[in-house]
């Protein structure tokens, strides 16, 4: 999937401005420390992982408030 697509079509507004922050965070990082080898680099990286945890926490969110109700006995 183009990143075009991904920023454009499945990333909400604070998705794309986290992603980005913490994406220029990282580039500062390295540019002051040249020993720091950040795990993530590109900045679609940042998009996707930005969608994949906050997918995560949906799901969490959803998880708990599910309610199962247990069959009464006949």
């Amino acid at each position: 999937m183009p990143i075009k697509d991904l920023k454009n079509d499945l990333l909400t507004e604070q998705q794309i401005q986290l992603a980005t922050t913490l994406w220029e965070a990282s580039r500062s990082k390295r540019q002051c420390d040249p020993d720091y080898k950040p795990q993530i680099k590109k900045l679609r990286d940042f998009y996707e992982k930005t969608l994949i945890v906050d997918h995560k926490k949906q799901w969490d969110d959803y998880w708990k408030s599910a309610s199962i109700r247990k069959d009464k006995p006949s």
